[in-house]
C-alpha cells in the first residue's frame, strides 16, 4: 500500500474545501491532516469539506478510532464534513454514529456528487 498522503483544494465558489487522502494511515496522520484542514476552513472562512477517504487504509483498530474521533470532535466543531467512503470500509458506520451521538455535522457517502450536495446544503443553512 502506499504512504499517506492527502491534497486539498479551496473552492471559492462553492464555499468549501475539496480534499483526497491516500494510502495507509496510523492516528496521527489523521489528526494532523484534520487540523491542517480545519485551520484551511478557518482561515477561508469557510464551513464545508468535502474528503475523499476511499482510497484510505486505516491501520489502526476500533479502540483507536474512537480515541481519534474524541480528538477531530474539537478540530471539526462547527465544520460540515463530508466523507467518500469505500463501500468495503467497515470504521465509517462507527464514525457516523459518533457523529451523531455528538450532534456534529459529519456523514458518509459513496458517491463525490451527493457528498458535494450535502455540504452545500449544510453552506446553505449556516448562511
Amino acid at each position: 500500500m502506499a504512504k499517506f498522503s492527502y491534497r486539498a483544494t479551496i473552492d471559492s465558489k462553492e464555499k468549501l474545501i475539496h480534499a483526497a487522502a491516500y494510502g495507509e494511515c496510523v492516528e496521527a496522520n489523521i489528526i494532523e491532516m484534520y487540523k491542517n484542514l480545519g485551520l484551511a476552513l478557518k482561515s477561508s472562512q469557510l464551513k464545508s469539506l468535502v474528503i475523499d477517504v476511499s482510497q484510505l487504509q486505516i491501520t489502526y483498530d476500533y479502540p483507536n478510532v474512537l480515541t481519534v474521533l474524541q480528538k477531530l470532535n474539537q478540530l471539526v466543531d462547527g465544520i460540515a464534513l463530508a466523507r467518500v467512503i469505500s463501500p468495503s470500509d467497515t470504521k465509517s458506520g462507527l464514525i457516523e454514529a459518533f457523529a451523531d451521538k455528538h450532534s456534529l455535522a459529519i456523514k458518509n457517502f459513496e458517491n463525490y456528487n451527493d457528498a458535494v450536495a450535502w455540504a452545500l446544503t449544510m453552506n446553505a443553512k449556516n448562511s
